[in-house]
Parts: C-alpha cells; structure tokens; sequence
C-alpha cells in the first residue's frame, strides 16, 4: 500500500510540473502585432537561468519558471504593455525539447528498482513500477 502511495504522489507531482518550465530550459520567443524593425529585436531564443528568469529588452528579468508557456507569453506582453512600449503586442513562447529538459519521477517503497526514472511520454502508473 505504501509503495502504490508514494508512486501515485510521485506520478501527481510529474503531473502538475509537466509542461511548465523549468530552470536552464532554452525558450524561443516570437512578438507580432508591432512593426518588423522591432520584431527583429525581440525574435530570439532565450536561456532560463538557474535561478528561473529569462532577461528581456527594456523590461529586464521575468520569472518563467513554473509557469507554461502561455502564461509566460501573457506576462510578457503586460510588461510591455504597464511600461507604455506597445498596445497590442502578441507573444508566443516555445520550450526547447532538448535532451537535458529529461523529466524524471522517483519510485519508493518496496520495489525492484526505487529511485529515479526517466519518464516516457505515454508511461502509465503499471509500467512505471
């Protein structure tokens, strides 16, 4: 019974950070709705620090970890918009899938094999144990 807990409590924690991102996670940032000359300037691909921010022109550092994609694209264009540089600006944020933003959960109790494990897209509760 312990180790069915402890992997159900292990499975909801992957559940609730997947899709949001992590800290030395790479982004690619995408703005429309202002002219081209500026677009070129905020086009790029974007480092999450360790810490959990991304550092943006004039509006400096973001928190992005934690939060998914969609929200940090929201947060992004109110920065924009309270310091009064566009109205209507329009971002889109896109996680990178490289191999070191491997999402893991851990296996405990009385098992073969405890510890961490990779997670597979499509892994249920049975094959993890």
């Amino acid at each position: 019974m312990k180790t069915i807990l402890t992997l159900i409590v292990g499975a909801l924690t992957l559940a609730n950070s997947f899709g949001q991102i992590r800290p030395s996670q790479t982004l690619k940032i995408s703005i429309t709705g202002v002219p081209t000359s500026e677009q070129a300037r905020l086009n790029s691909t974007y480092p999450v620090s360790a810490t959990g921010y991304i550092n943006m022109w004039i509006i400096g550092q973001i928190k992005a970890s934690g939060i998914t994609e969609a929200q940090l694209a929201a947060s992004i264009a109110e920065k924009f918009k309270a310091a009064q540089i566009y109205t209507s600006p329009v971002f889109q944020v896109l996680g990178s899938n490289s191999t070191k933003d491997v999402l893991v959960f851990t296996v405990g109790g009385q098992v073969r094999g405890p510890g961490q494990k990779a997670w597979i897209e499509g892994m249920t509760l049975y094959s993890a144990v």
